[in-house]
């Protein structure tokens, strides 16, 4: 019955391996996290990175979430997104977590860009 595990998202991923950074601001704290992005779509992406906390404090929490910014630098020019956690594990054989996150709020110049970056993405074989 593989109607039961439908795929939920509409969008479909682009497998990439570029290096960028997350920018993690808590009211009173900045820190960079560097990641790995390793998978691409319209409405967000997935990234490798070695921990799940800045400023001595989890990202993932609920009370006082911090802003993440993902930066990048593309052939298309910088890219900055706010995202937000969707969820996250722990990869074993990558000696990794495996992050999920999803697109916030976009202004007219970064969807401007998300599109040439899926076009790029679209065209290559």
């Amino acid at each position: 019955m593989s109607f039961w595990r439908r795929e939920r998202r509409c969008d479909k991923r682009y497998r990439v391996s570029w290096e960028a950074a997350l920018e993690v601001s808590f009211r009173d704290c900045r820190d960079t996290l560097p990641v790995t992005v390793i998978d691409f779509s319209p409405t967000g992406a997935r990234f490798l990175t070695r921990q799940v906390s800045a400023c001595n404090r989890s990202l993932i929490c609920l009370e006082s979430p911090p802003e993440l910014v993902l930066k990048s630098r593309m052939p298309e020019g910088a890219f900055h997104a706010v995202v937000h956690i969707r969820w996250y594990r722990w990869v074993v054989d990558q000696n990794a977590f495996e992050v999920a996150v999803e697109f916030g709020e976009m202004t007219g110049r970064s969807s401007g860009m998300i599109d040439r970056i899926m076009g790029r993405l679209r065209s290559r074989k």
